[in-house]
């Protein structure tokens, strides 16, 4: 059974590889694309947990934003996956989708107090910002 773990983490890192690396690419390319993938594919399954509590607290407005969120980032990555260029750029549309859809989505529910906390999912575009390798790109 340890064998089998040990292995796991090179397998997912040769599927990660095979996915979203492109040869002759800077070692910066590399790192961006690879936390753009990271960061959209971790908000994805954050969106679908998200979904699924606001699912079993039956509040469908809040279901429904988070199915639109969700499928954003759905498209987005699967556009990603296909051109494999542009990391920054896409790094940086979805972190504005981010903070405009928290700031659309307050204002949708009626508020902070009844927004089910999409506020911050706004402040997470600002934060995700502070983690990508060229700060001056991002701003």
């Amino acid at each position: 059974m340890r064998h089998i773990k040990n292995k796991l983490p090179q397998n997912w890192s040769r599927l990660l590889t095979h996915l979203i690396y492109s040869p002759g690419e800077s070692e910066e390319d590399s790192l961006s694309k690879n936390i753009y993938f990271g960061i959209a594919s971790s908000t994805f399954i954050l969106g679908i947990i998200a979904l699924a509590v606001y699912w079993c607290l039956d509040l469908m407005s809040l279901v429904y934003l988070m199915a639109g969120f969700c499928a954003f980032f759905v498209v987005t990555v699967l556009l990603f996956l296909r051109s494999r260029k542009h990391a920054e750029q896409f790094f940086v549309g979805t972190e504005v989708f981010k903070i405009l859809f928290g700031f659309a989505a307050v204002l949708i529910t009626g508020g902070i107090l009844r927004s089910g906390g999409f506020v911050f999912i706004g402040f997470g575009g600002i934060y995700f910002a502070l983690v990508f390798p060229d700060l001056r790109k991002v701003r």
